[in-house]
């Protein structure tokens, strides 16, 4: 366990959480422990051929990171191309050449692999024109594998979806759609600089099913500035007489990168957020939504997005385009440059543009495994955890099972149960000493904080 008060702890944790902008709610190691290297391609060449020989569990993810302008409360590192078509092409041409040289490298790792999913995330994937969507999924099938009847998820904002638009992605495989509403409230709208109204979230919705998106995600956005408690429930309601297939509710993080920060906005009360989140999850599953992650709701156990859904399991995951995040499993965790200019030079310079990795050995993905499956489950399956890692958890753990028991962890059966105020204890006791304090180093924290250790 690390050996500091839990108040101190959960500082360090924060200002982790803080610096993290790859909008994954666990991370492990955390990314403010990641690091810069040098001989890039090599390494993650290297790294891919060896995690590939222990798992045919592959995911693509691919990043548009175009928005016209930036909403006050996104961490995410966007590219702000205005409204002008004229504007949006050219940025879209060039970055979809440095895209295809991305892909040109990867495609020679993968060959003979087929991805799993196929996640387009942003940014906002459906600024792009007919043409374009037909130019950037012949990008992928050139250089990548699909398996048949894969799920493919592309994020859309409501104001863009139109007939042409969804037509051309469904042509080309798209099968699930996530629509980012984040909020209904125009007070709030207007304050995170998002133009919106529910008449316009029903249309796109209606489109959607109209040409055959039977999956579709609702994102909302629990704890945003100038939101109460009822203005959110009240969003809730509106969203599910749409009966979308999963709700996604998310906790708003101020983190340094928002623009809502930037203009000396204050933190959120993240316990009044979690309560909000907690009564939103109880009136959902009280008209017969299920629990299919730590943050969504869907209406069967299939509504969940898969790309994202089971980490724990020994999946692997590569992002492609600015600011994509990858993970080769058992190797390394990195995340690409999210600067417009490095990520087009990179190919230039012969080199994919990455930004930071961390190294993982198998004990890094038990623990990843551990603090996945209590923050979406709330326990440990001490069975799965031996059928995956060939060795039993009070074996490889001994002295945490011994202090998690002690804290008030129960055993039912093959079930660790993990009670939802033990889980800072968790990262306490599981983190490593050494990454702790890399994160600390990266993160510029005063020197006091170290001597805690």
């Amino acid at each position: 366990m690390i050996n500091v008060k839990p108040n101190i702890f959960n500082r360090i944790l924060e200002k982790f959480k803080a610096l993290d902008y790859t909008g994954y709610s666990e991370q492990y190691p955390p990314f403010a422990s990641w690091k810069k290297v040098s001989k890039i391609n090599k390494t993650v060449e290297k790294a891919w051929r060896k995690s590939l020989k222990t798992t045919d569990k592959i995911n693509l993810f691919v990043n548009i990171p175009f928005c016209a302008h930036k909403c006050a409360f996104c961490f995410l590192p966007v590219i702000c191309v205005g409204e002008k078509r004229e504007q949006i092409d050219r940025f879209i041409e060039k970055y979809f050449s440095a895209l295809s040289k991305e892909a040109q490298f990867y495609s020679k790792i993968f060959k003979g692999c087929e991805f799993s999913t196929l996640y387009v995330g942003g940014g906002t994937p459906s600024l792009l024109s007919v043409s374009q969507i037909n130019k950037f999924f012949d990008l992928l099938k050139k250089n990548f594998s699909f398996r048949k009847n894969l799920q493919t998820t592309v994020e859309m904002y409501p104001q863009n979806i139109n007939k042409n638009i969804v037509e051309a992605f469904r042509k080309n495989g798209t099968n699930r759609v996530c629509i980012g509403v984040q909020s209904l409230d125009q007070k709030v709208l207007t304050g995170i600089q998002r133009r919106q109204d529910i008449k316009e979230v029903k249309k796109a919705f209606n489109i959607l099913r109209e040409l055959g998106i039977s999956k579709i995600n609702i994102d909302l956005i629990c704890g945003l500035p100038w939101q109460t408690q009822e203005s959110f429930i009240k969003d809730l309601k509106s969203t599910i007489k749409l009966k979308p297939d999963q709700i996604h509710i998310n906790a708003f993080m101020n983190t340094p990168y928002t623009i809502y920060s930037i203009k000396g906005g204050k933190q959120p009360d993240y316990k009044k957020i979690e309560s909000i989140r907690k009564k939103s999850f109880d009136i959902l599953k009280s008209i017969g939504y299920i629990k299919v992650d730590s943050d969504s709701m869907g209406l069967t156990p299939k509504s969940k997005n898969f790309q994202t859904a089971d980490l724990w399991d020994k999946k692997s995951l590569l992002g492609i385009g600015l600011g994509a995040i990858s993970r080769a499993y058992g190797e390394i965790r990195s995340i690409n440059t999210i600067t417009w200019k490095d990520y087009c030079d990179a190919p230039k310079n012969g080199r994919i543009p990455l930004e930071r990795i961390s190294q993982m050995t198998l004990e890094d993905e038990m623990i990843f495994y551990v603090l996945e499956k209590a923050a979406n489950f709330g326990y440990i399956d001490l069975n799965e955890f031996e059928k995956l890692f060939n060795k039993k958890f009070e074996n490889i753990f001994d002295e945490e099972f011994k202090v998690l028991e002690k804290f008030g962890a129960k055993r039912k059966k093959e079930k660790l149960i993990i009670p939802h105020k033990l889980r800072n204890d968790l990262r306490r006791l599981f983190y490593k000493l050494p990454i702790i304090a890399q994160g600390l180093r990266n993160s510029k924290l005063k020197p006091e904080f170290l001597k805690k250790f």
